[in-house]
Formats: C-alpha cells, sequence, structure tokens
C-alpha cells in the first residue's frame, strides 16, 4: 500500500492540513468535523479517556482529501462486499 509509505503526520499535515476531518457527533447527532492541523495538536497533547479519533466515510468524495483513495486497496479477503445486499441507505460506514 503506498499509503505506508506516503502517510507520515508530517506529510499529511503539509498536504492536508487545511482539510476538515469528521471526529465525531455532537450530542444532537450532528457530524463534529475539525481541521487535520487541529487534529493533530490535540492528538500530540491528549489524556482523554475516550479520544477523538477520524472516522470519516466520505473522505474520499471530497474534493480536498479525495486523492487519499489511491494510496490504499481493499485486501482480497475483505473482497466480498456483503453490506452491499442491505442498500446504500441501510449499509454502515465504510472507508
Amino acid at each position: 500500500w503506498p499509503a505506508r509509505d506516503r502517510w507520515s503526520l508530517s506529510r499529511l499535515l503539509r498536504e492536508y492540513g487545511g482539510e476538515r476531518f469528521k471526529v465525531g457527533e455532537d450530542d444532537d447527532s450532528y457530524a463534529v468535523f475539525l481541521k487535520f492541523k487541529y487534529y493533530l495538536r490535540y492528538l500530540a497533547t491528549n489524556r482523554d479517556d475516550s479520544p477523538l479519533y477520524i472516522f470519516d466515510s466520505s473522505f474520499a468524495e471530497r474534493q480536498g482529501t479525495r486523492e487519499l483513495r489511491h494510496d490504499y486497496s481493499l485486501p482480497p479477503y475483505f473482497a466480498d462486499d456483503l453490506f452491499k445486499l442491505v442498500g446504500e441507505r441501510r449499509r454502515p460506514p465504510y472507508r
């Protein structure tokens, strides 16, 4: 996977520091987004027992972050996508 070589924190900060990624949801179930540069600062200093993490299923479709999808591929043992049988509306987040 190219991501193993390309996804260093310094490179990601340089290329995607200004891009927003989903890091959670608020109490009303609205998505909470944080710029990557601020997430890295949080990552370096956080001591939370339930920390924020990036779980952003739409990064591969957005203008500023879609290039990241070329840095990884699906391993062969996950090739059977059984969730496609439930349809996009009912499928859990993926990517």
